[in-house]
């Protein structure tokens, strides 16, 4: 039954209807204001006018600001220097500086996934009012907008079709998807707000088809997205996830763009195209280009943009009485009835929710320490904290069954600035810059730079790799910068890399190779060795040992040197539950679990294209596509029955086990003749495939760790 809740909802809630308002004055930090009106019967008290600059503790590192004063008003504020992320800390910065100033009050509304930064703004702004003689009183009224309503009437009340675990792009989508359906929707979100990972991403999305990627002229085709998708050994993915992948990729980005997501041009997927793996970078043209397929970024905010862009959709849902949503709500436990059929979900405190169905969309298991430590020694994370994987514990205790857990998605070059595993990046290099060189704990060069980073870092001991530089090539780059891939700021002029190597705990600099080396406890005489024969390999433009591009064969000569210690970051976990192509859960005989679905990292990455099929937008694009199937399987698995009494369904017998369905897409034939060889015996129906598939992936060496119940409490 349905418990009595109406969790209060935080202001910070990304459907604040303060929204419209956040958005209209972002970009300005700094308006002019009115004065407060003083209180009745009290002497007013008089600021002494003038300009007040404040350095304070950001999220990465200290920033200034100006606080200009009348007698009576804060007229301007004003960020002058600042390390905070690109795309959320700086933002949060302006729009706290101008709230201030148009509202004349520090309490203003406080921003979405920026907690720590529109704090320390707050108190940065307190700090130059009271140096101009402000009393503790003074600028104090509230005007912060009032949490929205999460539900027409009490969640008690509410019935929905379906329960949606997770707020991410993956939840997000099958909601909307779902709504736009006519369903009625539970979405329950353990933080409190919604973004998930992909609000620490760089928002780009990929797809092919559809009637959005026209409006940026883009000419794709879906059939050859999937024909690129499965050009490698069956046995190593699965096919027909790949075919969801490529053919509900539009649908689901034209469901996030009908209800208010808004994208810029990225560019486009195709066979030799771009530098990172097979897609360009953003910007590049179209024109005598052989592509497929493209990406969208979502807008100038990246990740963020797209949830700031779908809220007032929401909100309208839950108007019209279609949508509730929870948020601080963590989902822990699945409910079966006596056919082991899902029935709803408990929640940590105690609450159930019922529906037919039940989507998991609520990551994967980044943030879960002790996860993790089964397959890394060392590594930190990209920003989320609610990635626990406790939606897996959930799943296998009513039958599901996982893949693909070994290996996770990271990139490199984090400085354990924090010693502590799993803490949040703070700082990272380009240790895929031409000419750095990689070393491991013992001081020797042991890969070719650049290449396959991930799986460098998963097997080279520690996890730990040494990344050398010299002064010449530091002047060609800065290669340093605050906080992680889509959110960072440029350390420019190597005014921190010169701070950190001052400091010698994760970058040691020397005016020798053995210098820097000794400081970094490496081998100094292994370590000037391998460099000396690196260097030679420059000489020749020939790597005997690993087979470097010439280009990239730059010698590391001039003193002084630098020696970064690195570890990965563990952007996303590729495994999850296993599931067939409607996203329907699977136990161990390939039989659909009834009423459970999974998508995103909840349903892993890893076996839905070839391992080699790495393109912008991805992450974005798989979890996108996969909760728009789950939410069309659910609505075909339990159509909605007219006059259905509130709160009663009935429930399907157990399906069938899994077949070559196409949740939303029938089976397109004409593609059944552009398949290439083989690819067709590869849809087993039972799946026993793919649970051997573990000792069929092209790497890790590691076994794979027993993940029932490693769920953090």
């Amino acid at each position: 039954m349905h418990a009595q809740i109406n969790h209060p909802m935080s202001r910070r809630a990304f459907l604040a209807a303060a929204g419209a308002t956040t958005m209209a004055i972002f970009g300005s930090s700094m308006l002019s204001g009115c004065a407060p009106m003083p209180k009745t019967g009290s002497a007013p008290v008089k600021m002494t006018p003038g300009t007040y600059p404040v350095t304070a503790q950001g999220f990465f590192a200290p920033y200034t600001i100006e606080v200009d004063v009348t007698e009576d008003a804060i007229s301007a504020v004003r960020i002058v220097d600042t390390h905070e992320s690109q795309y959320i800390g700086q933002r949060t910065q302006e729009i706290i500086a101008a709230n201030v100033v148009k509202e004349q009050t520090l309490e203003v509304d406080t921003i979405t996934g920026a907690t720590a930064t529109t704090n320390s703004m707050k108190e940065a702004i307190r700090e130059a009012l009271t140096a101009a003689g402000a009393t503790a009183s003074m600028f104090s009224n509230d005007a912060t907008t009032p949490a929205p309503a999460n539900c027409l009437g009490a969640v008690s009340d509410f019935y929905p079709d379906v329960v949606v675990v997770g707020g991410g792009i993956t939840g997000i989508t099958a909601t909307l998807t779902a709504l736009d359906g006519g369903s009625k929707v539970l979405l329950l979100e353990q933080n409190s707000y919604f973004g998930g990972s992909t609000m620490y991403s760089g928002g780009y999305i990929a797809a092919a088809g559809g009637e959005t990627l026209p409006q940026f002229n883009y000419e794709t085709d879906p059939d050859e997205f999937y024909e690129w998708m499965v050009e490698s050994d069956p046995e190593t993915f699965r096919p027909e996830l790949s075919y969801i992948a490529a053919y509900n990729s539009a649908p689901a980005l034209d469901m996030l763009t009908k209800y208010g997501a808004k994208w810029v041009e990225g560019g486009p997927i195709g066979r030799d195209v771009g530098a990172h793996a097979a897609s360009a970078s953003a910007g590049n043209s179209v024109e005598d280009v052989d592509y497929f397929a493209a990406y969208l970024i979502s807008n100038e905010l990246r990740g963020m943009s797209i949830f700031e862009g779908v809220a007032q959709s929401l909100q309208n849902f839950v108007e019209a009485g279609q949508l509730a949503y929870l948020l601080d709500t963590r989902v822990d436990e699945l409910l079966t009835n006596d056919e082991g059929a899902v029935i709803g979900v408990r929640c940590k405190d105690g609450s159930e929710h019922n529906a037919p169905a039940t989507i998991l969309a609520s990551g994967g298991y980044n943030a879960n320490k002790e996860m993790l430590s089964q397959i890394y020694t060392r590594w930190m994370h990209p920003g989320n904290t609610t990635s626990i994987g406790n939606m897996f514990d959930a799943a296998l205790a009513v039958g599901a069954t996982l893949h693909d857990m070994d290996f996770c998605r990271t990139d490199g070059g984090s400085l354990p600035t924090i010693r502590t595993n799993g803490a949040r990046v703070t700082r990272e290099i380009k240790h895929s810059m031409p000419g750095v060189v990689w070393l491991d704990n013992t001081g020797h060069r042991f890969w070719k730079e650049g290449s396959s980073a991930q799986r460098a870092y998963f097997d080279v001991p520690d996890n730990t790799i040494f990344c050398v530089a010299d002064s010449k090539l530091l002047q060609t780059d800065n290669i340093l910068y605050y906080g992680n891939y889509a959110t960072y700021v440029t350390d420019e002029n190597n005014e921190e890399l010169e701070r950190l190597a001052a400091q010698g705990e994760v970058v040691f600099k020397g005016d020798t190779i053995e210098e820097a080396a000794e400081k970094a406890g490496l081998d100094p005489q292994v370590v000037a060795a391998e460099l000396a024969k690196y260097n030679n390999y420059c000489t020749t433009g020939i790597d005997e040992d690993f087979g470097k591009d010439a280009e990239g064969l730059i010698p590391l000569e001039s003193g002084p040197f630098y020696i970064f210690e690195t570890i990965p970051n563990v952007k996303t976990t590729n495994g999850g539950l296993v599931i067939d192509d409607g996203a329907r859960v699977l136990n161990a005989d390939g039989t659909p679990i009834v009423g459970l679905y999974a998508a995103g990292e909840t349903a892993g990455n890893y076996n839905i294209v070839r391992p080699t099929a790495s393109y912008y937008g991805g992450n974005l694009h798989r979890g996108a596509t996969f909760g728009y199937t789950a939410a069309l399987t659910q609505a075909e698995d339990f159509p909605k029955q007219e006059g259905r009494p509130q709160g009663r369904f009935s429930i399907r017998p157990p399906h069938e086990p899994a077949s070559f369905m196409f949740a939303g897409f029938p089976l397109l034939e004409h593609l059944a003749d552009k398949r290439l060889p083989g690819h067709r015996e590869a849809y087993s129906p039972t799946y026993s495939r793919w649970r051997s598939r573990a000792s069929c992936r092209p790497r890790a060496t590691k076994p794979w760790p027993n993940f029932s119940r490693m769920i953090q409490a």
